[in-house]
Order: structure tokens, then C-alpha cells, then sequence
């Protein structure tokens, strides 16, 4: 996955892997365009056949499966169940494609496996967005948000050894993972509220 991206496992200079956390991060910026596009196009033809408001009756459903789903409750939800980006194009591509590619996956999101709803629910509520200037502002932070882990990743020498360290860190602490959904829960669910609200 992603945090693969450092020094010690790319065999590349500090230098140079900066130059490959930014080609991360056009990625991650240019998969959530794509994936922006996409629920735009989608919104735009609801909104032109029904009404803007039709949105929230294939949005919100859609959101709600996400957040039960990070509250514990077994539930499908439209993102694959298989492994995430597949590690073997390490091998097969120079690190800074890796860089680029691993990004332009986990910035689409939905090619990867779920992890949390607070993706769904950012996709769904940006999809009502018609302002660039607002879409290229809520891409870069996700991008850079998701930058944090390729770069708290700098450390390790492969991904299981910094996901056992993550894993360590979440159950050493009083609710770990619990807790991370739960956030995850409650921001998706504001996210749902900004949407009615703007919609």
C-alpha cells in the first residue's frame, strides 16, 4: 500500500523521496478529481431529471450503510472487501510510478478496499458542489490528509511491519480502533447533515 512509499523500502535518497510524496500526492488529488467528476455527472443528471433533493434519496442511503458499517454492523457497502492497492506493483513499477499510481488509487477510493465512511460521505456531499475553487480546496486536504500515512510511514521498511505498529497503537490505547470509527461515524454523519442542509 501506500506507506510502502519511503526511503528504506524504495531504496531512494530523502530527496528523492519527497519528489515521490509529491507524485503521491498528485494521485491521491487527481483519482478524487476523477472520482469528483464522476459523482458530479451523477448529481448533475438526478438534479436535471428529478430535482437536487432526488440526490439525498440515493446519497444518504448509500452514507448510512458506510457509518453502520464503522459502528460494527455487518453491512454491504460499495467498495470491494479484497486487499488494498495490490502491493505487487511495488515490484513492477519504478518508485515514483508507484508513488503516482498507489495515489490515483486510494485518491478514487473506490478501487481500493473500505475502510471508513467518511470517504462515501466526503464523495457524496462534493458531488453537490459545483465551485471549483471549493472542490480543488477539499481535494488538496484530503490529499493531504492522506499523505500522513506515507509520511508517518518513513520509519518502517514494509507495510505489515508499520500496520503491526498502528494495530500496536490502537489497541494500546482505551478504545483503539473503536474510537477512530466512531470519529469516522460522527464525521461522516456531519458531512450527511452539510448535504441536506446545502442540497
Amino acid at each position: 500500500m501506500a506507506t510502502t512509499i519511503n526511503p528504506a523500502v524504495s531504496g531512494v535518497s530523502y530527496r528523492k523521496w519527497l519528489i515521490h510524496v509529491g507524485l503521491y500526492i498528485v494521485g491521491v488529488s487527481a483519482g478524487a478529481f476523477i472520482t469528483y467528476a464522476i459523482a458530479h455527472a451523477l448529481y448533475s443528471g438526478i438534479a436535471a431529471l428529478a430535482s437536487p433533493l432526488a440526490w439525498l434519496s440515493v446519497a444518504l442511503p448509500l452514507v448510512s450503510l458506510a457509518i453502520l458499517r464503522d459502528l460494527g454492523v455487518r453491512v454491504r457497502v460499495p467498495y470491494p472487501e479484497r486487499k488494498q492497492v495490490p502491493e505487487w506493483l511495488r515490484r513492477v513499477l519504478p518508485p515514483g510510478l508507484t508513488a503516482l499510481t498507489y495515489g490515483g488509487q486510494l485518491g478514487i477510493g473506490f478501487t481500493t478496499r473500505f475502510t471508513y465512511s467518511t470517504h462515501l460521505a466526503l464523495v457524496v456531499t462534493l458531488a453537490a458542489v459545483s465551485s471549483m475553487k471549493v472542490v480543488a480546496v477539499a481535494v488538496l486536504v484530503f490529499a493531504l490528509a492522506k499523505s500522513i500515512v506515507v509520511i508517518t510511514s518513513v520509519g518502517g521498511s514494509s507495510y505489515p511491519e508499520f500496520e503491526q505498529r498502528i494495530l500496536k497503537r490502537h489497541r494500546s490505547r482505551v478504545l483503539g480502533q473503536k474510537l477512530l470509527r466512531l470519529t469516522n461515524a460522527a464525521l461522516a454523519s456531519a458531512a450527511s447533515m452539510v448535504l441536506i442542509i446545502n442540497v
